[in-house]
């Protein structure tokens, strides 16, 4: 398993490329920042288009899934806990994570959790 998710996590990030575990780290945590800058954005046009009645479900649900990925990445990532390739693996898992989110919030985004057409159905996959 750790292995998929470390091939997985590799393919989707321009750091396999890299020759040095500290160049692969550097690249990892510049890919970290900018998946997070891109998951903020999202998160303030997605709770812009909420009643505010509804903010504090949506914060909750958020810090759930950030409890939910930090959780993840560190169990997927246990077993080389140590070991030299450890920290950007997990940094690599982490920006995976958070890529998905990202498509899952630009899914709501777009209405494609609501969309029951054909044509919206096509848009929505993709996301």
């Amino acid at each position: 398993m750790l292995a998929a998710l470390v091939f997985a996590a590799a393919a989707l990030s321009p750091c396999e490329k890299q020759l040095s575990n500290v160049e692969v780290r550097l690249c990892a945590i510049a890919e970290m920042k900018a998946y997070q800058r891109d998951l903020d954005k999202v998160l303030t046009r997605r709770r812009a288009e909420l009643d505010p009645k509804d903010w504090p479900d949506f914060d909750a649900a958020q810090t759930a899934w950030l409890t939910y990925r930090d959780a993840s990445c560190k169990s997927a990532t246990a077993i080389n806990v140590g070991g030299s390739g450890h920290d950007g693996w997990e940094d690599e898992c982490w920006s995976a994570r958070t890529k998905d989110r990202i498509r899952e919030l630009k899914r709501l985004l777009n209405g494609c959790e609501a969309q029951q057409t054909n044509a919206g159905s096509k848009a929505c996959a993709k996301l």
